[in-house]
């Protein structure tokens, strides 16, 4: 078939005054689009028709070639089979068609695509972070949708599924923030939509909500299962209602979702993924009922059920915060972002911690690591810039060779970190440790900490006062009432502290080691 061009000279122009560039193209040999079009063509088109036959390498010069290219009508194309550095399959839009692979710059001038009528799937990645794509029209013979296909399309404000599509691939809607609504054609048998929200058929697994939805929602009472990241960036919702038949809440599901203020985990959840709730940073409390076998909830704080798991820590908690006795993990995430915490007491029980435990706390100003600690994640202290001392008494250090960036933007010259006496050699050797400026040698007697024997004389208090019944020394915190910590320092038995300058009134003292901790009420007269 003789190749056919037609070029439409007559720039028309939209209500904002941008001028437009259409061209109709027939390719009748695969791959020729790019010597096709002229020079100044593949400059300046904005609304491009291609009838005929193309492959992978047409898409190539589409996304590569082609700055100005905004409005893409496909409907007359056949996709044909292309075997070059990968495989690409015919009937499929291909894998990052529109999105750069070694960047993931996805094509910003791209606004609206027909696709053909003869696609059968969307490979991944094909329009990752195509920003600024208001309008994608799938076709009735479209079968599958390949991960992260849609990704980062924060324009795309509603998606229709046709009744072919028998699969969506993982996060192919991920960070498409400008989303309202899912619509599902009724006859398809493997998805449906219920107020905007994508679910399989019997409405039994919550696949997706778009992130614009808005105020309370209220899943339907059939939903067992949450999908990972299936209300990620969902920051306009102010209140969940899960499921009383929910079991598994996946990986990230609530990511971002910084409108809610409270979560209430039902009796049959048996399964809470990774990261569920982080970055959730309006939240101030989980609620678990008490009929949940796997979980439960202390001051607000999600854990196991046995309060050995200190799973996520609500971001909006605020001042100090005493981790219980029992625990023995604190899991990833559990205090990201809980900008508002100025302390946090890790008991002797606790060996292990997750990635990213505390990232970005800046409001911690200490932190005490108890003998205990045998395993750091990677990013644990990344981002706590408040942080001016760190008691480690773990002998000899944990060991961060296989960890990544435990301590990074942590003033390493300024923040103290305390050690063990015959662990300051060790110290200075281990990596990360020793990219701390000052290492201090502390004592490495562990004072006994129980209300019997421990008090503080005088008290009420003037201007001095001391610590009795301790046998070595002891890490002492002075909070006011409203948990801001006013004092942090290293003590022994009867030494004399300060507290002249503060203001009569009622303050907390703490007592930290690495076995135990024990407040006490102190009056300033």
């Amino acid at each position: 078939m003789k190749k056919l061009i037609t070029l439409f000279f007559i720039l028309s122009f939209t209500l904002t005054g941008q001028a437009q560039v259409p061209k109709t193209v027939d390719i009748s040999t695969a791959g020729t689009l790019s010597t096709t079009l002229t020079a100044d063509e593949l400059n300046s088109v904005t609304n491009l028709t291609i009838t005929g036959t193309i492959d992978a390498r047409d898409f190539k010069t589409m996304r590569d070639n082609m700055p100005a290219l905004a409005i893409l009508d496909l409907s007359g194309v056949t996709i044909a089979a292309y075997n070059g550095t990968a495989a690409y399959p015919a009937n499929e839009i291909p894998e990052f068609a529109f999105c750069t692979s070694n960047t993931w710059e996805g094509k910003v001038s791209l606004k609206s695509v027909i696709m053909p009528n003869s696609v059968t799937s969307i490979g991944s990645e094909a329009f990752e972070s195509c920003t600024e794509l208001s309008t994608v029209t799938l076709p009735s013979s479209i079968t599958s949708i390949g991960s992260e296909a849609f990704e980062f399309c924060s324009g795309l404000s509603s998606i229709t599924i046709p009744g072919s599509l028998t699969s969506i691939g993982n996060y192919a809607f991920w960070y498409c923030t400008g989303l309202t609504e899912f619509i599902v054609d009724a006859t398809n048998l493997n998805y449906s939509s219920q107020n905007g929200v994508l679910f399989d058929k019997n409405l039994s697994q919550l696949i997706q909500c778009p992130a614009k939805k808005q105020g309370t929602y209220s899943m339907p009472s059939s939903v067992t299962s949450i999908r990972s990241y299936a209300f990620l960036e969902c920051t306009e919702l102010s209140s969940v209602s899960i499921s009383g038949l929910v079991t598994l809440i996946g990986d990230y599901a609530f990511n971002d979702c910084t409108g809610l203020i409270s979560i209430t985990i039902p009796g049959s959840v048996t399964s809470i993924g990774n990261g569920a709730f982080i970055n959730c940073t309006g939240l101030t409390e989980f609620i678990v009922d008490a009929t949940n076998l796997n979980y439960s909830s202390q001051n607000g704080v999600l854990f196991d059920k046995n309060l050995s798991q200190l799973i996520q820590c609500p971001t909006k908690k605020q001042g100090t915060y005493t981790i219980p006795s029992s625990t023995t993990s604190i899991e990833s995430y559990a205090f990201q972002y809980c900008i508002g915490l100025s302390n946090v007491t890790i008991p002797g029980s606790v060996t292990s911690m997750g990635r990213n435990a505390f990232y970005g706390c800046t409001g911690l100003s200490s932190v005490t690591l108890p003998g205990s600690v045998t395993s750091i994640g990677s990013y644990t202290f990344y981002g706590c810039t408040g942080l001016t001392s760190i008691y480690a008494y773990p002998v000899p250090p944990v060991d961060l060779n296989t960890v990544y960036l435990v301590f990074k933007d942590v003033d390493k010259t300024n923040c103290t970190l305390y050690v063990p006496t015959e662990s300051k050699t060790a110290y200075q050797a281990a990596n990360q440790w020793k990219d701390f400026a000052n290492i201090v040698e502390m004592t490495t007697a562990i004072p006994t900490v129980n209300n019997a024997s421990i008090s503080l004389y005088p008290n009420p208090v003037i201007n001095d006062f001391y610590v009795s019944g301790m046998n070595g020394t002891a890490l002492l915190n002075l909070f006011d009432i409203n948990g801001k910590m006013l004092l942090n320092k290293e003590v022994t038995n009867n030494k004399l502290i300060s507290v002249g300058t503060l203001p009569k009134g009622m303050y907390v003292v703490k007592l930290m080691t690495g076995e135990g901790t024990i407040e006490i009420k102190m009056v300033k007269k």
